[in-house]
């Protein structure tokens, strides 16, 4: 049987770091494909601790576009892949940063590396903050913020936005 290809699209995948003494410790990987193809779109990444991997992945698993990636800790590493025996006596290479993936997996061309500025993220609301206005769980209605969030408008030009409230820029978040 091939492995299966599976599709996310318009999502958010964050780690809360655990602490200790009041410093993050590592958390783990964000996203792991060893086998099949994943395609992943639209969709924001938060590495929340020193030590995560935001992808640990076989080569040629992952393709990715229009995603936002974010790594407030710069130990964390973006992606690891092994390599099953070796690769001219290498088992194992990292890519610290969003270019570096972009390069050496030739995926993620509109992707972008920025703070997401998500609502209220350690207590769960991931909207993203707008000027113009998002929804508040907490207000239970629509507040204003001080900064708008990058992510706002950034989708797939193709991605359905006709079920977001006005205004929403004729394109989805």
């Amino acid at each position: 049987i091939s492995p299966a290809t599976t599709h996310g699209v318009n999502g958010v995948v964050a780690s809360k770091p655990a602490y200790s003494n009041g410093n993050a410790v590592a958390t783990g990987t964000l996203v792991g494909v060893v086998a099949g193809r994943l395609n992943i779109s639209n969709s924001v990444f938060v590495a929340g601790g020193p030590k995560d991997v935001l992808y640990a992945v076989a080569p040629g698993t992952i393709q990715g576009d229009y995603n936002v990636y974010h790594r407030p800790f710069p130990e964390s590493v973006f992606a690891r892949t092994t390599v099953v025996g070796s690769l001219f006596g290498v088992r194992r290479a990292e890519w610290p940063y969003l270019s570096s993936w972009q390069e050496w997996s030739q995926t993620d061309s509109h992707s972008f590396a920025a703070d997401p500025l998500l609502a209220d993220w350690a207590n769960g609301d991931l909207h993203p903050r707008s000027q113009a206005g998002r929804y508040s769980p907490a207000a239970d209605g629509f507040v204003m913020d001080d900064e708008t969030s990058p992510i706002i408008d950034a989708a797939a030009p193709a991605t359905d936005w006709s079920l977001e409230p006005l205004p929403n820029g004729s394109r989805a978040n």
